[in-house]
């Protein structure tokens, strides 16, 4: 067993000041990362924790399963300029090699967490 947790607390301006200053955040205070009109994102608080178990404890366990991580996998568009835009080619490619192997199709997928930041790009 395992516990995979993360928190995210604002504790001074100046991270703040510097992302607007660099135009990476919302003028108008809401993230519209996959729309037409993004333009920025919005920064939060939160935390969050998971308990992470092999199926088979789990399930021994009589535990509620909310999810199953099939496979993993990490890559970068090394070649990429924009540090805010992503390389399709390379996401692609993660997608494809990810998928293998977990064996299964894009369409058995129910959950992406997308990293949705919402700049323009051009």
């Amino acid at each position: 067993m395992a516990l995979a947790g993360g928190v995210n607390v604002i504790t001074s301006p100046t991270l703040h000041q510097n992302l607007s200053a660099a135009s990476f955040l919302n003028p108008h205070g809401s993230s519209r990362a996959f729309d037409a009109e993004a333009n920025g994102y919005c920064r939060g608080e939160g935390a969050g924790i998971l308990v992470l178990k092999t199926l088979s404890r789990a399930i021994a366990d009589g535990n509620t399963v909310l999810g199953v991580i099939a496979a993993s996998a990490v890559n970068q568009g090394s070649n990429h300029t924009n540090i805010t835009a992503p390389d399709s080619q390379s996401q692609s490619s993660l997608y494809k090699r990810v998928l293998s192997a977990a064996r299964i199709e894009a369409k058995e997928v129910t959950y992406v967490e997308a990293h949705g930041t919402g700049e323009e790009n051009p």
